[in-house]
């Protein structure tokens, strides 16, 4: 056990996520046809022989609630230390609804005590690492604050903050800039000495880390060090960016190593019976997961548990969450469909450029023809179709 706590920001709606976080927080959407993303952060601490988290949550929290609980799969279910749920809370004459990520670890500055390091990451990120190597790196060092970094190409840093770095030490920073000279992108993970990072987040100008803390750090001369990452890891940021990490991972040789009996990723697991596939299912490339009954064919897919697809039907390079049935003869391509989808008989549903999202509950008629790009609101049912035809980008939502 080292000395040091760690606090997961988990509370973020992540808006470019559309329909997948209308009822939850980004850190909680199902990933790798098993886990959810918050599952990624608590197994780094878990390995990394960290057992003080601070899980700081607030939109739409009870999915994240529920699939935490007590810490149990990470280990963290104990007397001292664990993990705490940290959701904002009210007092008499005023209302403490967290206004940005500065604020809300402000808010919970007494659980940051006790430590000599504080580790503040992103919940919303897949990525394999040991923080350990961090916490040595930050301690050689002698800086106040170390952030990790990894290596971008220019087109990518509209989706980074972005540091510049004059050998050992972080010279300036850029918040998401359109074009930058640097290469080296923030991965949203920070170890801070705790006193400092008290005294940084008192004299906050503001309630955002990057803008108000980081920041006037780099400008004011402090010594913030880099920590260079070179595995893998991507930020769940965007539909896009979600669908291509977890199409990663049916790579021949996936650069997310989830299958290293050395760094398992733990998550709550359901008991479920082994997945069937019928005599004629046909299965390629593809992750199956407990529970799931194939009769039909899956092609590059990731399916949750409980997938039902039926005879006569098929589902290609998509991701497809749990208890979700797809009926016979109906087609699937490049899409995600949310948890209790139900595709009907002959449907089609998707293309080839963009992908089609279908929220949560969605029930989509027989016969329907979906395009590429579209998106169907949760809990959307047979009535809310005008006709049985949805054009590409078009989006179907409930009254």
């Amino acid at each position: 056990m080292r000395d040091i706590g760690v606090m997961i920001l988990a509370g973020g709606k992540g808006d470019a996520l559309g329909l997948l976080t209308k009822h939850r927080p980004a850190s909680a959407i199902p990933y790798g046809g098993k886990y959810r993303v918050i599952d990624f952060a608590l197994s780094n601490c878990a390995h990394s022989e960290i057992s003080t988290v601070g899980l700081l949550t607030q939109y739409a929290p009870t999915s994240l609630n529920r699939h935490v609980g007590i810490g149990r799969p990470w280990g963290l279910d104990r007397r001292r230390g664990g993990v705490k749920l940290l959701q904002p809370f009210g007092t008499r004459g005023s209302t403490a609804w967290y206004r940005g990520t500065a604020d809300a670890l402000l808010q919970n500055v007494n659980e940051i005590y006790g430590t000599r390091h504080t580790l503040v990451l992103s919940g919303d990120a897949v990525y394999l690492m040991d923080y350990g190597d961090l916490l040595r790196a930050h301690e050689e060092s002698g800086a106040e604050l170390t952030l990790a970094v990894k290596e971008v190409a220019p087109a990518m840093c509209e989706r980074y903050g972005m540091a510049t770095l004059d050998g050992e030490r972080v010279v300036a920073f850029e918040e998401k800039p359109r074009r930058t000279s640097t290469r080296w992108a923030s991965m949203g993970i920070y170890i801070f000495d705790t006193p400092a990072l008290l005294k940084r987040l008192a004299a906050a100008g503001g309630p955002d880390l990057v803008y108000h803390v980081l920041m006037p750090m780099i400008e004011q001369g402090a010594h913030v060090a880099p920590f260079i990452f070179d595995g893998y890891h991507e930020d769940l940021g965007t539909i896009e960016a979600y669908y291509r990490a977890n199409m990663d991972l049916l790579a021949a040789r996936p650069p997310l190593n989830m299958y290293d009996p050395l760094w398992p990723v733990f998550t709550h697991n359901k008991e479920r019976a082994p997945a069937l596939f019928a005599a004629d299912a046909k299965v390629s490339g593809s992750l199956i997961s407990n529970g799931c009954v194939i009769e039909g064919e899956v092609v590059e897919s990731l399916l949750f548990e409980g997938v039902t697809v039926q005879r006569g039907a098929r589902v290609e390079r998509s991701v497809v969450f749990a208890d979700t049935l797809i009926e016979a003869e109906a087609f699937v391509r490049r899409s995600i469909l949310d948890k209790y989808v139900n595709v009907g008989a002959g449907a089609r549903i998707g293309g080839e450029a963009a992908v089609t999202v279908a929220g949560k509950n969605a029930k989509l008629p027989a016969g329907l023809q979906v395009g590429e790009g579209a998106r169907l609101d949760v809990g959307v049912g047979l009535g809310d179709f005008p006709s049985l035809h949805v054009a590409p980008y078009a989006e179907v939502m409930r009254p």
